[in-house]
């Protein structure tokens, strides 16, 4: 059987709020794979991280972001490495 490798849904919230600022409909790229639309709500939940790794790029492609990966993590904090969002 296949290992198949997870991680938490809230490291998503950086790609997401870049997306959010520039106009693009985030919700319909997280639906594209299977992603929760609401992150908030559901920053615990794990998902798969090839899924998450897909939207990403996607994303960049399509809104023509080349440092997508480096202007997310330039809005990573302790937080975001928390199980508790927000602290």
């Amino acid at each position: 059987m296949a290992n198949i490798h997870l991680t938490r849904s809230q490291f998503l919230m950086p790609f997401v709020d870049i997306l959010s600022e520039i106009g693009a409909s985030t919700g319909s790229f997280l639906a594209k794979f299977h992603l929760p639309t609401s992150l908030e709500e559901k920053a615990n939940h794990y998902v798969p991280i090839l899924r998450a790794i897909d939207f990403a790029e996607i994303a960049r492609r399509s809104q023509g972001i080349p440092d997508f990966g480096f202007l997310a993590s330039q809005r990573l904090h302790y937080c975001h490495l928390s199980e508790k969002p927000g602290l």
